[in-house]
Parts: structure tokens; C-alpha cells; sequence
């Protein structure tokens, strides 16, 4: 009687939430959620079939830089209509931050602001940013260009793929 249970549960393949939804409005027995999931992820042929695909990879860690600003993560945040930008060190994870004192982001801007962060610590082999329009400017890659180091821009769309600085973006609005 269970099977017939579950085939009527899973009628429409609507994956394992839903069926355990339509199980609690009509029915229980004991392990009727194990069942159910066991049901949709082995046996459903359809289901299987319907299944994306390709599965989301594991996060990969960051390998440590072999020095302080070798490699540094880039962002910039608005804060109580202040703009600031945040550079972070992949080493040591410790974070400059420097405030624009005119209310705009110009590449022209950050790139002043920027020359003297590195002045104060050296010029990074490699920045990491997201893709704001500042940072993928012309300007912005002429001046990498000009300083020799390597602009990487994570994946539009995914702030997390430069996660060491929106962690301290975080950070500093909390602070």
C-alpha cells in the first residue's frame, strides 16, 4: 500500500519539496520522507532524466600568496552616501581602505587613490576585482598596464567570486 502511497504522492514530478508538502497534507507513516526521497532521486526515471545536469562544483580555497600584496582583492561600496574603496590582502587579509572625498567613482579617481595605497605597500603582481564599470574601463587597464599587474574580474553577476573583499566590504560597514 506504501508504493501506491508514494506513486500517487509523486503524481506530476514535482520533485522531493513538493511531494513532501502534498504527503503532509494527506498522509503519514513512519519514514514517508525518506521514502519519498528515495523515491524521486533513484527510482523516477522522468525525474532522473529531468535532473540538471551539471551540479554546482565545491568551493575551491584561495592558494596563500608567498608575500604580503602580492596578489589583492578590489571593491568598491557606498556607505551613507560616501563612496569608499576597499583593497584587501590575500596574505595577511588585511584591508586599506580610502574614502573619495568627490561624490564620484571616476576610474580617474580610484586610479589616484589606488597609486598611493600601493605606494604605501608596493605594487601587487595581481588585483581582483568585480566587474563596476570603473574597473573595466580603459583607463583602469592602462593603468595594470603601466604598473605590470594582472587584473582578473570574477564572473558578472557573482560577488562572491571575489569574496575576500566583500568580506571586508562587510566588515567595514558593520565597523
Amino acid at each position: 500500500m506504501r508504493k501506491e502511497v508514494l506513486e500517487k504522492i509523486h503524481h506530476g514530478h514535482m520533485g522531493i519539496a513538493k511531494c513532501r508538502e502534498r504527503a503532509a497534507q494527506s498522509v503519514w507513516y513512519p519514514q514517508i520522507g525518506k521514502d519519498i526521497e528515495e523515491r524521486v532521486t533513484n527510482y523516477c526515471r522522468q525525474c532522473l532524466e529531468e535532473r540538471a545536469s551539471h551540479p554546482k562544483e565545491p568551493l575551491l580555497p584561495t592558494p596563500l600568496p608567498n608575500r604580503p600584496f602580492e596578489k589583492v582583492a578590489l571593491d568598491l561600496f557606498e556607505l551613507k552616501g560616501r563612496s569608499f574603496v576597499v583593497v584587501t590582502d590575500y596574505y595577511s587579509r588585511y584591508p586599506e581602505i580610502g574614502y573619495f572625498w568627490s561624490p564620484n567613482q571616476k576610474a580617474s579617481t580610484l586610479v589616484t587613490k589606488l597609486k598611493i595605497i600601493f605606494a604605501r605597500h608596493g605594487i601587487p603582481e595581481t588585483v581582483v576585482s568585480d566587474n563596476q564599470t570603473n574597473l573595466t574601463s580603459h583607463e583602469f587597464q592602462r593603468f595594470a598596464q603601466d604598473l605590470g599587474f594582472q587584473h582578473i574580474t570574477s564572473s558578472p553577476h557573482f560577488s562572491s567570486g571575489n569574496g575576500a573583499a566583500e568580506c571586508r566590504v562587510k566588515l567595514s560597514k558593520r565597523l
